[in-house]
């Protein structure tokens, strides 16, 4: 009895002395991770505020966001983080051995005359974060739903639900969206569930200054995605899409696939099924990549601006030092099966560096090797009213006709395009 007064006496004293220490600590993560946002040149810290007490704080920051909308460069968004500190923290799932507990609101200032757009952006959207005893940083993301109707429209937007964690430089998660419906004027679109998951270990760079490169996989996929335009007939309804990536790294070099495919797609009474395409990006500089990604943050959204041209003009020694690497593109399959077969191709494009001009940027085509070839069922593009171009191609060489398929091979190297072996002008 007087071994578990004792045990019960120190975990009070812990619980009632630890929270202090634990909100020195994470004053000093959150203090770093603003300095490290302040490095990314698309988002400047305008204002920052940390209190605490014993048990309890307080960060206020305010962000200005770029847009690269020239007619509103910058957006002004103030993020108020309420913090209790543990060891023990009540969450959603009850009481859980944790140091931080943060729920999150916040004000867009362009909406001061219109409280009530922020005040219902509050109450529909949720975010919650926790510091685990493991150093893990898991935030929790949720929407409600939540109606528009206007007079010749209604919006369903429906719930979301995500939870992302920052366990030392890898970042995991999955957010699901149920989606949204639009009815009105005659239209009506729809996307049902929407799922989006992550795993990804940064390798370079900082996750919040905007030069950060990572390795592993994420994926979008979305359950049906359906347009409808009664007064023109126009439609299209996709089942099952989804977008695959992975990246991996070797010798200081990135490589990068994505996968996209759809088990369906219907448009103007037409459709095709396995859609599929898989390309992939290889031997890509991550120093030059990072060095892509701050200077991307430079553009304003003005093409003509002397930023925008300024900031062109530095990308050229960063894309020379790409080429050093010899990176190539490829498109591994590009394929459709229609109601008459299968139509299918594939490419790769590489750039010989000894043939680019650094001070003549056109000389980048004369360096571009190039391999392609494709085929499909003739069958196909006769029900489009192809075939009298078809067989002025085939005539010409530049298709070859067997048994009902029809396909080619193109080439093009030194600045001569060749297919089915035929020289072509350019």
């Amino acid at each position: 009895m007087k071994k578990a007064t004792i045990g019960a006496a120190i975990a009070i004293t812990g619980c009632l002395i630890l929270p202090n220490f634990v909100g020195n600590s994470f004053q000093t993560y959150h203090q770093n991770t603003i300095a490290s946002i302040e490095k990314n040149p698309a988002i400047a810290v305008k204002d920052y505020q940390f209190t605490r007490d014993w048990f309890s704080g307080e960060a206020v920051t305010t962000l200005s966001i770029a847009t690269q909308a020239p007619e509103m460069p910058t957006v002004d968004l103030v993020l108020t983080e309420s913090l209790t500190f543990g060891p023990v923290n009540i969450t959603t799932s009850g009481l859980q051995l944790s140091l931080v507990k943060s729920k999150a609101s916040f004000d867009i200032p362009l909406f001061a005359a219109q409280p009530q757009i922020v005040e219902q952006l509050n109450q529909n959207i949720k975010i919650s974060s926790v510091l685990s005893w493991l150093g893990n940083y898991s935030t929790r993301l949720e929407t409600l739903a939540f109606d528009i109707d206007e007079v010749d429209q209604s919006v369903n937007i429906r719930p979301s639900l995500g939870e992302f964690t920052l366990s030392g430089d890898t970042l995991t998660g999955e957010y699901i969206w149920q989606g949204l419906s639009i009815k009105g004027q005659g239209k009506a679109l729809e996307v049902l569930p929407l799922t989006f998951k992550l795993d990804q270990t940064l390798i370079a760079g900082d996750m919040y200054s905007g030069d950060a490169v990572s390795i592993g996989d994420f994926s979008v996929s979305v359950e049906r995605f359906s347009f409808d335009n009664k007064a023109n007939g126009q439609s299209v309804a996709i089942n099952n899409m989804y977008i695959e990536g992975n990246t991996s790294e070797h010798d200081d070099l990135l490589d990068l696939t994505l996968t996209y495919g759809a088990d369906e797609i219907t448009a103007m009474d037409k459709k095709v099924t396995e859609s599929n395409l898989v390309v992939a990006i290889r031997n890509l500089d991550i120093k030059a990549i990072q060095a892509l990604n701050r200077a991307s943050q430079s553009f304003n959204g003005d093409p003509q601006s002397v930023a925008t041209q300024q900031a062109l003009a530095s990308l050229i020694p960063t894309a020379m030092a790409m080429l050093d690497h010899s990176p190539e593109i490829a498109i591994e399959e590009f394929s459709v099966v229609t109601e008459h077969g299968k139509l299918a191709s594939k490419a790769k494009l590489d750039i010989n560096k000894d043939l680019v001009d650094i001070n003549n940027p056109m000389s980048v085509i004369a360096a571009m090797n190039l391999e392609a070839d494709g085929a499909g069922p003739e069958a196909f593009f006769q029900q489009l009213g192809l075939s009298p171009m078809i067989d002025g191609y085939v005539q010409q060489g530049l298709i070859t006709k067997d048994e009902g398929k029809l396909s080619f091979t193109a080439s093009f190297a030194q600045g001569q395009l060749k297919i089915n072996d035929k020289v072509m002008p350019l």
